[in-house]
């Protein structure tokens, strides 16, 4: 997809580039086991859904039928 999209250069597997702070993960296959070791920090639970917004986050975790909780977080501290 990155060649698709204009990174002529982008080379097939898994391309890790640095960005400031950050990373970009480049792949042409998400199955490579090297892609989840690269982004497995960040990867949620298959039940919950993260929003992060600077300092604040929130966590909508999926229950029983149709009920969902909401839990908020402020550096990582619990807000009540």
């Amino acid at each position: 997809m990155a060649r698709e999209r204009g990174l002529a250069d982008a080379s097939y597997g898994v391309t890790r580039i640095e960005a400031g702070a950050g990373k970009w993960i480049l792949t042409d296959d998400f199955g490579f086991g090297r892609v989840y070791q690269e982004i497995w920090p960040w990867v949620g639970h298959p039940d919950e859904i993260r929003y992060r917004f600077g300092k604040e986050e929130t966590v909508l975790r999926r229950g029983q039928g149709n009920a969902v909780s909401v839990e908020r977080y402020t550096n990582g501290v619990p807000v009540r």
